[in-house]
Protein backbone atom coordinates (compact mmCIF):
# COMPACT_ATOMS: atom_id res chain seq x y z
CA UNK A 1 0.00 0.00 0.00
CA UNK A 2 3.10 2.37 0.91
CA UNK A 3 4.68 1.99 -2.38
CA UNK A 4 1.35 1.95 -4.23
CA UNK A 5 1.01 5.71 -2.62
CA UNK A 6 4.62 6.53 -3.09
CA UNK A 7 4.37 6.14 -7.01
CA UNK A 8 1.42 8.07 -7.01
CA UNK A 9 2.58 11.15 -5.07
CA UNK A 10 5.28 10.97 -7.01
CA UNK A 11 3.61 11.35 -10.53
CA UNK A 12 1.96 14.42 -8.54
CA UNK A 13 3.57 18.09 -9.30
CA UNK A 14 4.85 19.84 -6.50
CA UNK A 15 2.86 22.99 -6.60
CA UNK A 16 -0.54 20.81 -6.40
CA UNK A 17 1.19 18.72 -2.98
CA UNK A 18 -1.06 20.85 -0.58
CA UNK A 19 -4.14 19.93 -2.24
CA UNK A 20 -3.46 15.91 -2.08
CA UNK A 21 -2.59 16.54 1.83
CA UNK A 22 -5.86 18.82 2.46
CA UNK A 23 -8.23 16.06 0.39
CA UNK A 24 -6.79 13.30 2.56
CA UNK A 25 -7.59 15.06 5.82
CA UNK A 26 -11.18 15.66 4.47
CA UNK A 27 -11.37 11.97 3.07
CA UNK A 28 -10.54 10.89 6.82
CA UNK A 29 -12.55 13.04 8.93
CA UNK A 30 -15.53 11.99 6.45
CA UNK A 31 -14.56 8.53 7.51
CA UNK A 32 -13.72 7.32 4.06
CA UNK A 33 -9.90 7.17 4.90
CA UNK A 34 -8.35 5.45 7.93
CA UNK A 35 -5.33 6.88 9.61
CA UNK A 36 -2.42 4.52 8.27
CA UNK A 37 -3.49 5.94 4.58
CA UNK A 38 -3.51 9.18 5.78
CA UNK A 39 -0.28 8.65 7.69
CA UNK A 40 1.20 7.28 4.60
CA UNK A 41 -0.06 10.40 2.04
CA UNK A 42 1.51 12.97 4.52
CA UNK A 43 4.83 10.40 4.76
CA UNK A 44 4.95 10.30 0.70
CA UNK A 45 4.47 14.01 0.29
CA UNK A 46 7.21 14.92 2.90
CA UNK A 47 9.42 12.50 0.94
CA UNK A 48 8.59 14.43 -2.51
CA UNK A 49 9.23 17.52 -1.17
CA UNK A 50 13.07 16.84 0.15
CA UNK A 51 13.58 14.47 -3.03
CA UNK A 52 14.90 16.07 -5.35
CA UNK A 53 13.54 16.35 -9.39
CA UNK A 54 14.64 14.20 -11.57
CA UNK A 55 12.14 15.07 -14.04
CA UNK A 56 13.47 18.52 -15.27
CA UNK A 57 11.58 20.21 -17.78
CA UNK A 58 13.31 19.89 -21.31
CA UNK A 59 12.92 23.15 -23.21
CA UNK A 60 13.24 22.83 -26.96
CA UNK A 61 15.14 25.69 -28.82
CA UNK A 62 14.50 25.83 -32.35
CA UNK A 63 17.34 25.37 -34.46
CA UNK A 64 18.16 28.40 -35.93
CA UNK A 65 18.92 28.50 -39.63
CA UNK A 66 22.10 31.18 -39.37
CA UNK A 67 25.57 29.50 -38.77
CA UNK A 68 27.24 30.23 -35.32
CA UNK A 69 29.00 33.44 -34.38
CA UNK A 70 32.63 33.09 -35.61
CA UNK A 71 34.88 33.60 -32.68
CA UNK A 72 37.72 36.27 -33.82
CA UNK A 73 41.32 35.63 -32.47
CA UNK A 74 41.27 38.55 -30.41
CA UNK A 75 44.84 40.84 -31.14
CA UNK A 76 47.46 41.52 -28.20
CA UNK A 77 46.35 44.25 -25.94
CA UNK A 78 49.20 46.88 -26.65
CA UNK A 79 48.47 46.76 -30.23
CA UNK A 80 44.57 46.95 -29.96
CA UNK A 81 45.39 50.38 -27.67
CA UNK A 82 47.90 51.93 -29.65
CA UNK A 83 44.70 51.34 -32.85
CA UNK A 84 42.45 53.20 -30.13
CA UNK A 85 44.54 55.88 -29.33
CA UNK A 86 45.68 56.40 -33.21
CA UNK A 87 42.29 56.62 -35.00
CA UNK A 88 40.67 58.76 -31.75
CA UNK A 89 43.52 61.30 -32.09
CA UNK A 90 42.59 61.19 -35.95
CA UNK A 91 40.85 64.25 -35.67
CA UNK A 92 37.29 63.15 -36.89
CA UNK A 93 35.27 64.16 -34.21
CA UNK A 94 35.58 68.26 -33.11
CA UNK A 95 36.80 68.20 -29.80
CA UNK A 96 33.23 69.88 -28.57
CA UNK A 97 31.98 66.92 -29.02
CA UNK A 98 34.58 64.53 -28.36
CA UNK A 99 34.25 66.16 -24.67
CA UNK A 100 31.01 64.11 -24.25
CA UNK A 101 32.81 60.60 -24.73
CA UNK A 102 35.90 58.54 -23.86
CA UNK A 103 38.33 57.43 -25.95
CA UNK A 104 37.01 53.96 -27.35
CA UNK A 105 34.36 55.68 -28.04
CA UNK A 106 35.61 58.65 -29.94
CA UNK A 107 37.50 55.77 -32.23
CA UNK A 108 34.38 54.38 -32.68
CA UNK A 109 32.78 57.93 -33.64
CA UNK A 110 35.76 58.49 -35.89
CA UNK A 111 35.86 55.50 -38.11
CA UNK A 112 31.76 56.37 -38.55
CA UNK A 113 32.98 59.22 -39.61
CA UNK A 114 35.71 58.24 -41.96
CA UNK A 115 32.76 56.42 -43.75
CA UNK A 116 30.36 59.32 -43.89
CA UNK A 117 33.28 61.33 -45.47
CA UNK A 118 33.77 58.89 -48.12
CA UNK A 119 30.43 57.34 -48.36
CA UNK A 120 27.85 59.59 -47.24
CA UNK A 121 26.83 57.33 -44.96
CA UNK A 122 28.58 54.28 -42.96
CA UNK A 123 26.83 51.12 -43.91
CA UNK A 124 29.83 48.77 -41.22
CA UNK A 125 28.52 46.19 -39.12
CA UNK A 126 29.32 46.33 -35.49
CA UNK A 127 32.26 43.60 -35.60
CA UNK A 128 33.91 45.61 -38.20
CA UNK A 129 33.44 48.95 -36.86
CA UNK A 130 35.09 47.46 -33.41
CA UNK A 131 38.08 46.08 -35.31
CA UNK A 132 38.79 49.39 -37.05
CA UNK A 133 38.46 51.33 -33.61
CA UNK A 134 40.41 49.08 -31.07
CA UNK A 135 36.83 48.57 -29.03
CA UNK A 136 34.57 45.73 -28.40
CA UNK A 137 30.87 44.88 -30.17
CA UNK A 138 29.12 46.56 -26.96
CA UNK A 139 31.30 49.34 -26.95
CA UNK A 140 29.97 50.78 -30.61
CA UNK A 141 26.24 49.76 -29.62
CA UNK A 142 26.95 51.64 -26.62
CA UNK A 143 28.73 54.61 -28.47
CA UNK A 144 25.72 54.40 -30.91
CA UNK A 145 22.87 54.76 -28.42
CA UNK A 146 24.44 57.78 -26.69
CA UNK A 147 25.64 59.25 -30.08
CA UNK A 148 21.71 58.86 -31.54
CA UNK A 149 20.13 60.17 -27.89
CA UNK A 150 22.57 63.44 -28.01
CA UNK A 151 21.28 63.84 -31.81
CA UNK A 152 24.91 63.28 -33.78
CA UNK A 153 23.80 60.70 -35.68
CA UNK A 154 20.72 58.98 -37.54
CA UNK A 155 20.79 54.97 -37.42
CA UNK A 156 17.86 53.21 -39.72
CA UNK A 157 17.75 49.60 -39.41
CA UNK A 158 17.49 47.35 -42.25
CA UNK A 159 15.58 43.49 -41.17
CA UNK A 160 14.65 40.96 -43.56
CA UNK A 161 12.26 38.09 -42.83
CA UNK A 162 13.46 35.19 -43.20
CA UNK A 163 17.13 36.10 -43.69
CA UNK A 164 19.96 37.87 -41.94
CA UNK A 165 19.74 41.01 -41.17
CA UNK A 166 21.72 43.89 -43.10
CA UNK A 167 24.18 46.18 -41.42
CA UNK A 168 22.63 49.50 -39.69
CA UNK A 169 22.86 52.73 -41.68
CA UNK A 170 24.69 54.90 -39.64
CA UNK A 171 24.10 59.18 -41.03
CA UNK A 172 25.92 62.07 -38.91
CA UNK A 173 22.76 64.57 -38.33
CA UNK A 174 25.10 67.09 -37.01
CA UNK A 175 25.86 70.08 -39.05
CA UNK A 176 28.85 71.05 -37.64
CA UNK A 177 30.44 67.82 -37.47
CA UNK A 178 29.41 67.53 -41.30
CA UNK A 179 31.18 71.43 -42.01
CA UNK A 180 33.99 70.11 -39.90
CA UNK A 181 34.89 66.53 -41.88
CA UNK A 182 34.26 68.87 -45.67
CA UNK A 183 36.79 71.56 -44.30
CA UNK A 184 40.46 71.64 -45.37
CA UNK A 185 41.25 70.23 -42.07
CA UNK A 186 40.44 70.85 -38.04
CA UNK A 187 42.74 73.34 -36.07
CA UNK A 188 43.26 71.62 -33.56
CA UNK A 189 44.09 68.33 -35.42
CA UNK A 190 48.22 68.91 -35.14
CA UNK A 191 50.23 65.65 -35.97
CA UNK A 192 48.09 63.34 -35.10
CA UNK A 193 45.81 63.71 -38.25
CA UNK A 194 46.83 60.34 -40.21
CA UNK A 195 46.94 60.22 -43.82
CA UNK A 196 43.06 61.80 -44.44
CA UNK A 197 43.10 64.84 -46.28
CA UNK A 198 39.55 66.98 -45.88
CA UNK A 199 38.60 68.13 -49.31
CA UNK A 200 38.07 72.28 -49.63
CA UNK A 201 34.84 73.32 -49.79
CA UNK A 202 33.88 76.31 -51.76
CA UNK A 203 31.44 78.67 -50.30
CA UNK A 204 29.81 79.87 -53.67
CA UNK A 205 28.45 76.38 -54.14
CA UNK A 206 30.04 76.13 -57.68
CA UNK A 207 31.94 73.06 -58.86
CA UNK A 208 31.62 71.14 -55.70
CA UNK A 209 31.56 67.88 -54.58
CA UNK A 210 27.94 66.09 -53.92
CA UNK A 211 29.11 65.66 -50.39
CA UNK A 212 29.41 69.30 -49.83
CA UNK A 213 26.47 69.78 -51.84
CA UNK A 214 24.87 67.69 -48.77
CA UNK A 215 26.48 69.69 -46.60
CA UNK A 216 24.65 72.63 -48.18
CA UNK A 217 21.46 71.22 -47.62
CA UNK A 218 21.84 70.26 -43.98
CA UNK A 219 23.58 73.84 -43.53
CA UNK A 220 21.02 76.45 -44.32
CA UNK A 221 22.20 79.64 -43.04
CA UNK A 222 25.32 81.29 -44.81
CA UNK A 223 26.67 82.86 -41.82
CA UNK A 224 26.52 79.78 -39.41
CA UNK A 225 27.73 78.23 -42.47
CA UNK A 226 30.58 80.69 -43.18
CA UNK A 227 31.33 80.89 -38.99
CA UNK A 228 32.05 77.03 -39.15
CA UNK A 229 34.23 76.91 -41.94
CA UNK A 230 36.33 79.77 -40.89
CA UNK A 231 36.52 79.03 -36.88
Amino acid sequence: MDAQIASRIARVPLCALDDVVRAAYAEALAGQMSEDEVAAIHQAVNDRRVAPTTQTPTVRMRPSIFPPRRQQPRPEASVVRQRRRRVAASGAVPSKLAANFTQGEIAVLSIIAMEVRGNDRCTLCNDEIAAKSGTSRSTVKNTLREAKRLGLIAVTLRPRRGAKNLPNVVEITDAGWLAWLLRDGPVDRGQNAGPHEYPHLSIDGRDCHPRQERARRVIKDRRYYEKILHA
